[in-house]
């Protein structure tokens, strides 16, 4: 693979990684809007990217399913926790990757591809040890993958949400009945 080539698929990568991430946190948005509303909870500074990170939105939410079933259902909070891990490195990862350097060379004859990432470090004395880390292009791939279930498995908890959580109108009004 040559360096123009290697330079190309590099950089592909990073934009469906970044997409992938901007698409998880676009979903989790829609969701944290519409429990909190069914809650009568106003969070529109955490809908307003330039104010709150994806973190804050994800703690909202984890609050919000907490609130919603987290005595009925102790696991699906637990998974969900788990999942929000996951999700806090994937977006370490992408921060990594976005605000590094990047080395390119052609590679030779058989080589698997990959690039080498230099995290910013501005120390350049000759003691300072190497902090880059050689990252190959099917790694990256499975870490696009890997965000990309992510997703998926967002979709199955929002859905474990909407089909095991009553309303709160309906509950409000079961409770005026009682």
């Amino acid at each position: 693979m040559y360096f123009d080539e290697l330079c190309d698929a590099f950089h592909m990568r990073l934009g469906r990684l970044t997409h992938a991430l901007a698409q998880l946190d676009q979903n989790v948005g829609l969701a944290l809007n519409c429990m909190a509303k069914s809650h009568h909870l106003d969070i529109s500074n955490l809908l307003d990217p330039v104010k709150a990170r994806l973190s804050l939105r994800l703690n909202m939410l984890k609050k919000l399913l907490e609130i919603s079933y987290g005595h009925q259902q102790p696991q699906f909070v637990a998974d969900f926790a788990d999942w929000q891990n996951r999700i806090s490195q994937a977006h370490a990862i992408r921060n990594s990757y976005v605000h590094a350097k990047w080395g390119f060379r052609d590679l030779l004859d058989g080589e698997e591809p990959y690039v080498l990432l230099h995290a910013l470090d501005w120390n350049r004395l000759p003691d300072h040890p190497d902090n880059s880390l050689k990252l190959t292009l099917k790694e990256f791939d499975h870490q696009i993958d890997e965000i990309k279930q992510l997703n998926m498995d967002f979709a199955n908890i929002y859905d474990g949400y909407i089909e095991h959580t009553a309303p709160v109108a309906l509950v409000e009004a079961t409770a005026a009945m009682a």
